[in-house]
């Protein structure tokens, strides 16, 4: 009897894991296809802010320049294939902060120097 017990308390622990397994499964790939939708957003946005800036009079040449550099290394990061391992997405969520870090950066110079 205990026996039997074990075994039936064995096979839905089993049963949990798998199910644990499956919805962790799933998650990650949820996440790797929220990663992929939030790419292409922000590729939209890049889009949006570099016709603005082709237009802009409010800035020197310098200034544009530096903010159109800073706009295509994003372009560049958010046109990478999709991250197909957790490794691949991590480097790519790595290289998009980096880039949007600099973009930021390069926005935040030309808006202090153009208060002044």
């Amino acid at each position: 009897m205990n026996n039997e017990r074990i075994e039936k308390r064995s096979k839905e622990l089993k049963s949990l894991i798998e199910n644990l397994e499956l919805q962790f499964h799933l998650g990650k790939s949820e996440a790797k296809e929220e990663f992929e939708k939030q790419k292409k957003n922000l590729l939209k946005w890049v889009d949006g802010a570099s016709e603005k800036l082709r237009v802009t009079k409010d800035l020197s040449e310098d200034q544009i320049e530096n903010i159109r550099t800073s706009l295509e290394s994003l372009r560049v990061q958010l046109a990478l294939g999709k991250a197909d391992t957790e490794d691949q997405l991590k480097e790519q969520e790595t290289k998009l902060k980096r880039s949007l870090e600099q973009l930021r950066s390069d926005v935040d110079l030309v808006f202090k120097t153009t208060t002044k």
